[in-house]
């Protein structure tokens, strides 16, 4: 059986305030092609299938058309709600479109049944984990002490009755370790409460794959059959560097499995480019100036207007930082002084900037100083 695993689509995402639809328009054509001829009996999509909780129409029509398109080919899917997606907006007509080979795990319920499908070799049982707090876990069982994500996916495994014997492939979508070493990880990606989110991929040793999603760069976690198929495009100025690729993984019988990571190369993409501000606009010219780009400059003294002058060359530029800004404005603690010195709208600006790693535009700075000038109004 050959399985295609996809995860953390991220339909209707931008890329500071340009859309990216059309480009991942352009990967999902591609990845129905590659289905078509390839033979791939299963697409997997291990979660984040939207941005946001509240998709935009363009994001469910994109999901739309591509789900179509793999259900004329009979090619079943299996899809799984991440945590930016609403699992009840994800989920829903999932029994109608189950019978369309479909098979949407929307809300995590304790021991649902395997999907089941058949190869030469037999059954083959994908479980499907979508995303969870362990809450969610400790109001379904009792007398189990559930306080951390490891404690909430052990038990979800636990009471999966998973069948040693027979081919099983489990989908999920969580921060997960091994043996102690942390996987690679983009800007936006850190662990953060103290470690509770992290998951052992020792939970999953009974699994003969193991289909992540929820981190972006494409990676194995310890052992070559638990994998991050990671985003198909680079999404945040931590991921310009990251080749994307998806994978195809073939099981044959219990216990053979092979690996075939296929590369993303898609018309356009984002890289970063550092130098002074004239080297950079006098560079030969190609075909790669459509790029996204994250630009660092290394100018001494202070460029002024630099992300309009870039943009005349390059109309893509997303983010624009000078090497000694970066230095000096490196994420530390600011002073009581310091923050009663500036005003909101800059602070809001800075820790908007330090978390998504762009900065605001115009239009959004210029609605932070209305809604701080009205909530000023309403406290005189």
């Amino acid at each position: 059986m050959r399985i295609l695993h996809l995860s953390d689509l991220h339909l209707g995402r931008s890329l500071a305030e340009f859309s990216l639809i059309e480009l991942q328009q352009e990967f999902l054509t591609h990845i129905v092609n590659t289905v078509s001829e390839r033979n791939i009996d299963a697409v997997i999509i291990a979660g984040d299938v939207y941005d946001r909780t509240l998709p935009s129409v363009h994001a469910v029509q994109l999901l739309n058309g591509f789900l179509s398109a793999l259900v004329r080919l009979n090619v079943p899917v299996l899809l799984i709600a991440g945590n930016h997606d609403s699992a009840e907006r994800l989920g829903f007509l999932s029994g109608v479109l189950g019978m369309q080979g479909v098979h949407i795990a929307g809300e995590y319920a304790l021991g649902a049944q395997p999907v089941t499908l058949h190869d030469a070799f037999g059954p083959v049982h994908f479980h499907l984990m979508p995303f969870f707090r362990p809450g969610v876990v400790r109001s379904q069982v009792k007398d189990v002490r559930v306080e951390t994500y490891d404690d909430a996916v052990r038990i979800a495994v636990e009471h999966m009755n998973v069948n040693p014997a027979a081919r099983n492939v489990l989908v999920a979508h969580h921060f997960v370790c091994s043996a102690g070493q942390m996987p690679m990880q983009s800007d936006s990606e850190m662990p953060f409460l103290g470690g509770l989110e992290l998951v052992h991929s020792a939970h999953f040793d009974a699994f003969d794959y193991v289909a992540l999603g929820h981190l972006h760069h494409p990676q194995k976690v310890g052992r070559d059959t638990v994998r991050y198929a990671g985003s198909p495009i680079q999404y945040s100025l931590g991921e310009a560097e990251s080749v994307k690729s998806y994978v195809i993984a073939e099981l044959g019988p219990k216990g053979d499995v092979k690996i075939e990571l296929v590369p993303i190369r898609l018309s356009v993409r984002l890289r970063s480019l550092r130098g002074k501000l004239d080297e950079i606009m006098n560079l030969p010219g190609d075909e790669r100036d459509g790029d996204f780009l994250a630009v660092q400059l290394t100018d001494e003294n202070p460029v002024y207007d630099a992300m309009q002058t870039l943009r005349t060359r390059y109309p893509r530029v997303v983010s624009v930082r000078r090497d000694r800004d970066m230095i000096s404005a490196a994420p530390g603690v600011l002073t009581a002084a310091t923050v009663r010195e500036t005003d909101p709208v800059s602070l809001f600006g800075r820790f908007c900037e330090e978390v998504t790693g762009y900065p605001l535009t115009d239009a959004e700075l210029e609605d932070i100083r209305l809604a701080v000038a009205e909530g000023k109004e309403e406290n005189a």
